[in-house]
């Protein structure tokens, strides 16, 4: 059991310095959506290279991009309070695998409803600004957004 911990404890230092690397990987993916955001805008020069047609098809494209990266930062911040908790728990538990789906769900479970929608994220807002675009916020997740930004 101890050989079983000491290698979870090694996985568990490898993935934590992974995380920077995919928080870089997140913040890229933000910033391409942004400035292709600001060549796609309503009225702008590719709008009307491309047609509305096609550019609000890749409009769309890229909102649903910006909620998938959205949706992959949650799934980070899960995984790594995951790993945290499988390694510092010293249960006696012999399905590592069951244990780490458990803490994962439950993890994400939490983040998920403790966070605002997906299409109130600054991160999605701000593209969607770029894009020439007002999403509709009712006055409570205005305030929210407000203190995340």
């Amino acid at each position: 059991m101890n050989k079983e911990r000491t290698s979870i404890s090694i996985l568990g230092g490898s993935v934590s310095r992974q995380e920077g690397k995919y928080r870089r990987f997140i913040e890229d993916n933000d910033g391409m959506g942004t400035r292709l955001a600001m060549r796609l805008a309503h009225g702008g020069q590719l709008d009307n290279l491309l047609g509305g047609k096609i550019s609000e098809e890749y409009r769309q494209s890229l909102k649903t991009m910006a909620k998938d990266n959205v949706a992959k930062e949650r799934q980070l911040k899960a995984n790594m309070k995951t790993i945290e908790v499988v390694v510092n728990n010293n249960s006696n538990s012999n399905d590592f695998h069951q244990q780490m789906e458990v803490v994962y769900t439950k993890e994400l479970k939490t983040i998920e409803n403790d966070s605002v929608m997906v299409t109130q994220e600054p991160s999605y807002l701000k593209l969607c600004e770029q894009l020439g675009e007002e999403e509709n916020q009712d006055d409570e997740l205005a305030a929210v957004n407000r203190v995340y930004k």
